[in-house]
């Protein structure tokens, strides 16, 4: 039996909600540990009533001041393309019925559909991307589209501009990459420079590679790299933005290597506090 997001209104088709949930269950770009496929069910079991409550650190109740729906996950096929309109197709009518989109992946590369998805209805959008890689490649061992060159690709879609892109928690950067970033006028704030500070922009769509974090609070992921920072401080980063949140994924979970759960329970934690700054601002 497929788990629903905890707490969540279980729908087959998508309608008014404040928050809808869909899985990506994609891996084929992943560079090293494949598995992410896999995360989607992982993280919603994790989110389950009977593992936490439904309240969140800034207080707000998700069960009774918020309508969460979940639609399963959408239809992958091994045609890149038609992964890439079916991702499009569900979130075009998540937004059109007023709701945010909050996605659970797979690998990186779903944030490249998901960011070309959201960015058709909002415009001007900042990308705050949490990542221990900044996926700058142009290409990665022949692939244009892996999970190493995600930010590269959503820049030549046009869904953001450069200047708007904030890659936050890098801790592992090429030259190549370097320079790339330079080009196109990125924000690079690598691991140990990062603080939980308030960071202001207009429409902010959040992207989370759990690597992001240290291993140590989140060992079950596609690429981990030491020296991370801690679930404490990307929540109290969460708490701080200041903007209007339109649109999330979480990737990079590997069930596998997270037998304990501990990097499933950081995901969902972490999708409920964004869900509780949200409705907070509100």
């Amino acid at each position: 039996m497929v788990p629903y997001w905890g707490g969540s209104v279980k729908l087959t088709e998508i309608g008014e909600s404040d928050f809808t949930v869909f899985g990506i269950p994609y891996d084929l770009e992943s560079s090293y540990r494949p598995g992410a496929r896999f995360a989607p069910d992982k993280i919603r079991e994790a989110s389950s009533v009977e593992s936490i409550n439904s309240f969140t650190e800034l207080g707000v109740d998700l069960a009774t001041e918020a309508v969460i729906s979940d639609i399963g996950n959408v239809e992958i096929t091994h045609d890149f393309d038609e992964n890439v309109r079916n991702v499009e197709r569900v979130i075009d009518s998540i937004v059109s019925n007023g709701s945010i989109p909050i996605a659970l992946g797979g690998d990186h590369i779903v944030t490249y559909m998901t960011v070309r998805a959201v960015g058709k209805h909002h415009h001007d959008l900042t990308l705050i991307y949490l990542d221990a890689h900044p996926d700058l490649y142009d290409i990665f061992r022949g692939d244009r589209f892996s999970h190493a060159c995600v930010v590269s690709r959503i820049l030549d879609a046009g869904s953001v501009e450069g200047r708007n892109v904030f890659e936050i928690g890098i801790r592992s950067i090429t030259r190549e990459q370097k320079e790339r970033a330079e080009k196109f006028g990125i924000t690079i704030i690598p691991a140990w420079e990062f603080t939980p500070d308030a960071f202001r922009a207009d429409r902010v769509y959040l992207s989370v590679d759990i690597d992001v974090l240290d291993p140590a609070f989140a060992p079950g992921c596609g690429n981990p790299e030491p020296g991370g920072i801690s679930t404490r401080d990307l929540i109290t980063f969460i708490h701080n933005i200041d903007a209007e949140i339109v649109g999330m994924d979480l990737v990079e979970i590997v069930p596998a290597y997270d037998p304990s759960m501990i990097t499933a329970s950081a995901g969902a934690k972490i999708i409920m506090e964004v869900m509780g700054k949200i409705v907070s601002m509100r």
